[in-house]
């Protein structure tokens, strides 16, 4: 199998060739015996409790290569919603599969129905392991073209390390890929994703707002912003807050759905050696999601957390507190309208740098050691 997406604590993975039915069954049971192994797992937080839910499905996958900026593999269509359906269908623990992916597999291997799917009744992979591929060779140039700008060069660097930040998050959910899919056929479909993600390029490549990357999702799939990763700049909440603005903006074929959220993430490197990707993580991303989610086409959702730290104001119509998944309390969001101008800023003048006296002569001592070929590493925090 190839793996595909990352999506936060999800992995999107396709297999092919004459047997792919039961090489992905097979691999998704030993991936539930992975995790029960993982239970015996020492931390630095105890013992790991981890469970999962798998969705499979089988037929003809529609893969789109589209963008401007940077080449963007996006998975979508009417196999990718059934497989998105069997998978939020399933709780943890369970294998649901749907009817065209029961019927590739030996008679008696899931005979209890959940919703659409079957649940599947094996124990026990049922093919040997099959090793890996060798990866294709590449040049350097043509892994960048598909690797959005704002981490071509953060990455080119090597492993990045683990890190805390304070990040604004933008989720877009596009949606009405599969009757465009009937109507107008993978070429429709085509270029209507090609338009869509070169807009959302565009916007944020203006606004220096990353493409994190996209995900698939039922019907069509999303794509997440991100500001203050890998690096920050002044006015992160406003870069996102405008860069959506001006994407919601855009005509399309494709209804559009924003939320957007501001608050601490956990950034790093996520994947093996010779497999991994570039994400965040954290209920900050969870709720931006959330309020995706909860928004009505068209319609940008905004946390206050978000919106107050903007330097650019917005018509901001406040909403009903809701309920969303995974928060014990409502949650407060507004509605986000058009631009009405910069906030007002009561900063005075430039300032000389005051106090840190200490600080500073130990950073001048340093950087003595420094042209003396005495190095050392040095950690600055702070807004």
């Amino acid at each position: 199998g190839s793996l595909l997406k990352f999506g936060g604590d999800a992995l999107l993975l396709v297999f092919t060739g004459t047997d792919h039915p039961i090489q992905a069954c097979s691999a998704a049971v030993e991936m539930q015996a992975v995790l029960r192994e993982a239970r015996s797992y020492e931390t630095s937080a105890g013992r790991l409790h981890l469970k999962m839910s798998v969705g499979l499905h089988s037929g003809t996958v529609h893969l789109f290569r589209v963008g401007d900026s940077h080449k963007e593999l996006i998975l979508t269509g009417p196999a990718a919603s059934m497989t998105t359906e069997m998978e939020e269908t399933a709780v943890a623990g369970e294998i649901l599969i749907s009817s065209a992916t029961k019927a590739a597999l030996p008679t008696g291997s899931a005979k209890r129905e959940k919703g659409d799917g079957w649940l599947l009744n094996w124990r026990k992979a049922r093919i040997e392991c099959c090793g890996w591929s060798p990866r294709i060779a590449l040049e350097s140039k043509a892994i960048a073209a598909g690797m959005p700008i704002a981490l071509r060069e953060f990455l080119s660097h090597g492993a990045a390390e683990p890190e805390h930040h304070i990040a604004t998050v933008g989720f877009i959910k596009f949606t009405g890929i599969d009757a465009l899919m009937a109507e107008a056929g993978p070429g429709g479909a085509a270029a209507a994703l090609d338009e869509l993600v070169r807009g959302v390029q565009e916007a944020a490549d203006e606004e220096g707002v990353t493409f994190l990357a996209s995900d698939i999702d039922q019907d069509g799939g999303k794509i997440i912003l991100v500001a203050g990763v890998p690096s920050v700049q002044e006015d992160d909440e406003g870069r996102v807050l405008r860069a959506a603005r001006r994407i919601a903006d855009r005509s399309g074929p494709l209804q559009l759905r924003i939320g957007i959220n501001r608050g601490h993430v956990f950034v790093g490197e996520v994947g093996t050696e010779f497999r991994a990707t570039y994400t965040i993580m954290g209920d900050t991303v969870n709720l931006a999601a959330r309020l995706m989610a909860t928004a009505s086409p068209g319609e940008i959702y905004a946390s206050p957390a978000a919106l107050d730290n903007s330097s650019t104001l917005f018509e901001a119509t406040p909403l009903e507190p809701f309920h969303v998944k995974g928060k014990e309390h409502p949650v407060q969001a507004y509605a986000v309208g058009t631009e009405t101008g910069p906030r007002p800023s009561d900063r005075g003048g430039a300032l000389p740098f005051a106090g840190r006296a200490e600080e500073l002569a130990r950073m001048r001592e340093i950087i003595d050691d420094l042209y003396a070929g005495r190095g050392h590493a040095v950690a600055i925090v702070g807004e």
